[in-house]
């Protein structure tokens, strides 16, 4: 039996997003390698900051007397960045965003991501950075929270 629901999440979300086939897009389960200019990249179980950083929260209590079942409330850090070489925020801006709403309902598509024991999860919160000093850059990290019981 499994302790936590977390890592099955994870590789759900990298496994769910990567058969997605996005055009022009690529998933990666943790940090992403750094890489040049125009690009377009979802990352699951890390926020796309440089080093070490969160990749989730578990939280949870037992169900019932006894200890036989516990229910879980996940937390699963997740970012979406978009990158180009020139200076224009608006066509990366644009393109982040867009690519939530794509992943927003890829995740909406299956509500329990076909995985035992997750009664459901959603896109809880995102936040949006800019930068354009060293090309344009928006990131977009969001938080995926799921309600499980084991």
């Amino acid at each position: 039996m499994l302790a936590s629901r977390f890592p099955v999440i994870v590789d759900t979300l990298v496994s769910v997003l990567t058969a997605a086939n996005l055009p022009g897009v690529t998933v990666f389960d943790g940090p992403a390698p750094s890489a040049g200019d125009d690009l377009l990249m979802v990352i699951v179980g890390h926020d796309g900051t440089l080093g070490e950083t969160l990749s989730g929260r578990v939280s949870g209590q037992y169900v019932g007397i006894g200890g036989q079942s516990r229910d879980e409330d996940i937390d699963v850090e997740c970012c979406i960045i978009a990158r180009s070489g020139d200076q224009q925020l608006q066509a990366v801006r644009l393109a982040a965003t867009a690519l939530e709403a794509q992943v927003e309902a890829i995740l909406r598509a299956s509500p329990t991501l076909s995985t035992a024991g997750v009664f459901w999860h959603e896109i809880t919160t995102y936040e949006v950075y800019q930068s354009n000093d060293r090309g344009a850059m928006c990131r977009l990290p969001f938080t995926v929270h799921a309600r499980c019981r084991i």
